[in-house]
């Protein structure tokens, strides 16, 4: 299948600057530890996401490398035992709220 006309749109998106526009989200530097009998899990280790708008993001990964760990952090539902060691979750677009 060849698609001639789509060459041109890959670079003219490969020429625009997305770093200008604002995030939807925007994940800097988040860790994350789980405590257990036997002492801290760290779960994340310094994650950066930032997820722009238009943009399509998938996270994929081995079983047990943190990806549920990471959106349970987004959403707000860690489990009891977990909390966030160190950086930021920003949704500075979005409005949300609690019923």
């Amino acid at each position: 299948l060849h698609l001639p006309r789509r060459g041109v749109a890959r670079r003219l998106r490969s020429q625009a600057q997305p770093a200008l526009v604002e995030p939807l989200l925007d994940i800097r530097d988040l860790s994350v530890e789980f405590s257990t009998p036997r002492g801290q899990v760290k779960a994340l280790r310094k994650v950066d996401l930032a997820v722009r708008p238009g943009r399509i993001v998938g996270i994929v990964g081995e079983s047990g490398c943190g990806k549920s760990t990471l959106v349970s952090a987004v959403m707000g539902l860690l489990a009891g035992n977990a909390r966030v060691t160190s950086g930021s979750i920003a949704l500075p677009r979005m409005r949300l709220s609690v019923s």
